[in-house]
């Protein structure tokens, strides 16, 4: 009987200690979506631009490189505002 009692009491250690890995990476998991919808949008928006003008590379180039900018910009921003929270919790 003990010894189901470690088991069942390792096992739910074990859980516990997942589900504090994934509530601390969980914040992270979304940085690299975020920066490619960003590049996407900007991309898209860029082409529709050149569509819609008949000028075609030029807006592509353009807002490539403003979503490429912006999404980075986001994503460092995002990285510093995590480590600031981590830190006042410790």
């Amino acid at each position: 009987m003990k010894i189901k009692l470690k088991k069942l009491e390792n096992n739910k250690k074990r859980i516990l200690s997942k589900s504090n890995i994934l509530k601390e990476l969980a914040p992270y998991l979304n940085l690299g979506i975020q920066l490619t919808i960003t590049v996407c949008l900007g991309a898209l928006f860029g082409w529709w631009l050149d569509t819609k003008f008949n000028s075609k590379p030029i807006f592509l180039i353009i807002f490539s490189f403003l979503g490429v900018t912006l999404g980075f910009y986001n994503f460092f921003k995002t990285i510093s505002q995590l480590e600031k929270r981590k830190k006042n919790k410790k």
